[in-house]
């Protein structure tokens, strides 16, 4: 795997992992999204994606 693919792959995990927890949390706790919610849960999905990303990159790379 090579870098420019590692980056889309990111970004992939990224537009779903965020979208389906800003969907999920709309239903369940609509009361509850507010600014800090919307950062939070981007921040936390974008450290998952990467984290995601550098194992499957590294690994391909080893191998």
């Amino acid at each position: 795997m090579n870098l420019k693919r590692a980056i889309i792959k990111f970004l992939l995990y990224f537009v779903v992992f965020t979208g389906s927890n800003l969907v999920l949390k709309a239903i369940f706790i609509p009361d509850d999204l507010n600014f800090h919610d919307i950062v939070s849960t981007i921040l936390t999905t974008s450290s998952i994606s990467i984290g995601i990303v550098l194992v499957e990159y590294a690994m391909k790379k080893k191998s």
